[in-house]
């Protein structure tokens, strides 16, 4: 796949990018300080200078290099010294998990991009009760402590499901996944002597689309085909 990374030249960007590339991927990889695009281009990235809390210019990015996945990586974490109140050295990452992640995900809306992924951060975010080990099931800490409430509030936003459907699929698909109600068919059943051929539409969608379509394509425009010959 065609991936641009966003924060590429980063702690986590540089080690990523590397992988990407012995996979097979094409990497675009985007930087902001200067000497980062010498870097990227040593670890076989595309480099690409990019500021993700200029929405224009993601846009623009996005656009031109056509990438198929986004792994969004960008923190603003170099050299800052990190103090009791967790908020302030977090400002600017902050600020790329939420205007720079809207920006990203409006950008990948256009540009017809299927796949995003996000970084996000698990330590001291999980309810303080119960076990001292969670899992993602767990809920989080509806009260956060003191100094980090920012800062957990744009991981939530980054996290949030409805919200990232809703830029990547639209409002109507959101609400088929998440609030439309289906249709009994107990009636059909009783008074017809329905037998389903599936138990249940998941094991049919797998059943239908496990199959490979194009023989019943081919037998489908044969059979045109020939209806065509005979008309004539």
């Amino acid at each position: 796949m065609r991936v641009l990374v966003t924060g590429a030249s980063g702690a986590i960007g540089t080690r990523l990018v590397p992988q990407l590339i012995d996979k097979g991927h094409d990497v675009i990889g985007t930087y902001r300080s200067p000497g980062s695009a010498q870097r990227l281009r040593v670890l076989g990235a595309e480099p690409i200078a990019l500021d993700l809390l200029d929405a224009r210019a993601v846009r623009k990015a996005v656009l031109e290099t056509k990438p198929e996945a986004i792994v969004h990586e960008a923190t603003a974490l170099t050299n800052v010294r990190f103090a009791r109140n967790l908020d302030g050295p977090f400002k600017e990452t902050n600020r790329l998990r939420t205007e720079g992640t809207d920006a990203l995900l409006a950008a990948a809306r256009e540009g017809g991009v299927g796949r995003f992924v996000a970084q996000s951060f698990a330590s001291m975010r999980n309810v303080r009760e119960g076990g001292m080990v969670k899992t993602e099931d767990g809920p989080l800490d509806p009260n956060p402590m003191p100094g980090m409430r920012e800062s957990s509030a744009a991981m939530r936003h980054l996290e949030d499901p409805v919200w990232l459907g809703r830029l990547l699929a639209g409002e109507l698909a959101v609400l088929m996944g998440t609030e439309a109600r289906g249709a009994s068919n107990a009636k059909a059943k009783r008074e017809l002597g329905w037998t389903l051929r599936h138990p249940s539409w998941r094991q049919g969608f797998v059943a239908a689309y496990a199959q490979d379509p194009r023989p019943a394509a081919a037998a489908a425009a044969a059979r045109a085909s020939s209806r065509t010959r005979t008309a004539h």
